[in-house]
């Protein structure tokens, strides 16, 4: 894992180099910020997965930089947003200072109210890969907010269906409580409830100092259910660092035990069973044949857009791009066995920028400008951004600030 220091030191040197370059030339250099969570033990977003959005930036930017050459030169500004409202709004607030146009990020919903703060009342337009809240969608207090992501209500409906699927007639809900997993929750309960499930919801604080404590104080009936039959589903609404927690209690009080149904939203599929620098045998032998809800990840097909820019990723090295720990490349498609459903979104999301910058340049003849730039994702001029990206067609709704929907989200396995 990259420490500190040096993920910061590499960002540094890669605008530094992009802005010798810049300089060199007669192109235009246009400012763009990136809000992500630095790699740190203690945060929300598991380390090898922050260690992978900042590998992804890079990736995006060295993919997508020659292809746009001819006009601009864009030189990243980036910032620590954690997950955390008062760090992204502090974050933000040196953004604006460095005087960016736009603003790709943050990842979570608390770094992006926080920044919403600071850069909807700039003018600046900010487009998040992971923030799926659906508050979002409020155009009076987020009209500079838009995402490449699928927003809460379509994981909402997807735990729906996989109830329905399932016959499942009773929930023992987890939800954190903050604004990412207390909203879905809510919406999870609802489409049971109106289905006539029984729900029994157990939040879930922030932070959580002793998860096991969630188990050993629930009360009759959530206590009975939680070793109940075939018939009871587990639904977790929760941070990864959260869903972390409840497995590894449930694990060591005997509770996770296959066929323990389990399903996840996008937060608790975040969590790496794979990594995290831990011996995670043990549990991931227990949660085998579990679900989570995740994002569609991407067409991995050696025709699609993603493909070049997961090549370019695995000629590099990992020291320097972490990230594709577990690309194994097979008779004809690589396969990846991990949950790592943001990473294609993330491009799609610089990808979006980098077409809004071109037709600013090339159509209007002018230079980028954060009025400019926000105008081109509420569609002016008329399909300013209309793109094939890595996770699909990729426009936004003026109205909503949402992707228009052109896919619909897959479930995986975990």
């Amino acid at each position: 894992l990259l420490p500190l220091l040096f993920v910061t030191a590499l960002l540094s040197s890669l605008t530094s180099s992009l802005e010798a370059e810049a300089a060199d030339s007669v192109r235009q250099v246009v400012k763009l910020g990136f809000l992500l969570p630095y790699p740190k033990a203690d945060h929300v977003i598991p380390v090898r997965l922050a260690d992978e959005w900042i590998a992804a930036s890079r990736v995006a930017l060295e993919v997508l930089g020659p292809k746009y050459s001819d006009t601009f030169d864009v030189v990243p500004h980036i910032a620590n947003s954690n997950c955390d409202r008062q760090e992204a709004k502090e974050a933000a607030q040196l953004l604006v200072r460095d005087g960016v146009v736009g603003v790709v990020g943050p990842a979570c919903t608390e770094a992006a109210l926080g920044a919403a703060d600071v850069l909807v009342p700039a003018g600046i337009p900010m487009v998040s890969f992971a923030a799926t809240w659906d508050g979002f969608r409020d155009r009076g207090r987020f009209g500079t907010f838009f995402r490449t992501v699928f927003g809460d209500r379509h994981q909402a409906a997807a735990v729906h269906s996989l109830l329905q699927e399932f016959v499942f007639d009773k929930i023992i809900l987890f939800f954190t409580e903050e604004t990412y997993g207390s909203a879905l929750g809510y919406d999870i309960e609802l489409y049971a409830r109106n289905d006539n499930v029984s729900v029994h919801s157990i939040p879930v604080p922030v932070p959580c100092s002793n998860y096991t404590s969630l188990f050993l104080n629930l009360t009759n009936p959530s206590k009975a259910l939680i070793r109940a039959d075939d018939s009871t589903v587990v639904v977790l609404a929760t941070t990864p660092n959260a869903a972390e927690g409840i497995w590894r209690a449930a694990l060591d009080l005997g509770l996770l035990k296959y066929p323990w149904w389990y399903f996840g939203t996008d937060g608790a599929v975040a969590f790496d069973l794979v990594g995290e620098g831990q011996n995670l045998s043990a549990l991931a032998s227990a949660l085998q044949g579990e679900m989570g809800v995740a994002p569609y990840k991407g067409d991995y097909s050696d025709s699609s857009p993603l493909w070049e820019y997961v090549m370019h990723w695995q000629s590099k090295s990992h020291d320097i791009y972490p990230g594709l720990l577990t690309l194994n490349v097979g008779p004809s498609l690589p396969r990846f066995n991990f949950t790592r459903q943001y990473v294609p979104y993330l491009f799609d999301t610089v990808h979006a920028f980098f077409e809004a910058f071109s037709n600013i340049f090339t159509n209007q003849n002018a230079a980028p400008s954060k009025e400019l730039v926000l105008a081109c994702f509420k569609g002016v001029p008329r399909g300013c951004i209309n793109f094939t990206g890595a996770t699909g067609q990729v426009s936004f709704n003026p109205a909503t600030g949402e992707r228009l929907k052109s896919i619909s989200p897959r479930c995986t396995a975990l």
